[in-house]
């Protein structure tokens, strides 16, 4: 396994006031620090530096931002607890998490994670839900599973998940508030909430 790099962001370097070409300076060195991590944020690449998603996540601090490469990464991920930014570089036509034959969510917030952990721009796809509510044959949140957290879910695609009880693209229960923005469920699968199944929550759907 490789071991991440931390590196400490550069700030951004502007011409004093009235310098030649010091307007175009100061608009470049903000754009330049508005795509750059938080400060003290690190960031690790996948697969470059994590030889998976769920490695880099452990290997992860609260503030650190994820970039995960094109590809189909065949596993499941928790983020347990942490507050950090797992985003696609090419988006959820080309980066897919696919929890084919591991009989679980593919993706879970169950350790009261808030708005600043961040899911971005994958497929979601191959769940069969978690066994941890109500036993093997009444899984839920094939997709994703949210337990008392309220994550931040942005530009995913939900699809051909499924749960033997609720929630086949995903479940929301226990006082969770996830947002969704730009979110996309299609042929997912449930006894209730094929797509999407809330239980003493409240998902936000933007």
């Amino acid at each position: 396994m490789r071991e991440v790099t931390r590196r400490a962001s550069p700030g951004p370097v502007l011409h004093p006031q009235g310098a030649p070409g010091s307007c175009c300076a100061r608009l470049a060195a903000l754009s330049v620090a508005m795509l750059a991590p938080a400060a003290g944020a690190d960031l690790i690449h996948v697969p470059d530096e994590m030889p998976s998603i769920q490695a880099a996540i452990a290997a992860a601090r609260h503030g650190d931002e994820i970039l995960v490469a094109a590809g189909t990464y065949r596993e499941t991920i928790d983020f347990v607890g942490k507050a950090v930014t797992l985003r696609s570089l090419d988006g959820p036509g080309v980066t897919i998490l696919d929890g084919t034959g591991i009989r679980d969510s593919v993706v879970k917030f169950v350790l009261g994670e808030g708005a600043d952990t961040v899911l971005e721009g994958f497929r979601i796809t191959g769940g069969t839900g978690s066994p941890d509510l109500y036993g093997l044959d009444a899984t839920v949140g094939g997709g994703l599973l949210a337990l008392g957290s309220s994550p931040t879910i942005l530009d995913c695609i939900f699809g051909d998940n499924v749960a033997g009880f609720h929630g086949g693209g995903m479940f929301s229960g226990a006082d969770s508030m996830p947002l969704l923005r730009n979110c996309l469920f299609e042929g997912n699968f449930a006894e209730k909430g094929g797509g999407l199944f809330s239980a003493e929550s409240r998902p936000r759907i933007v």
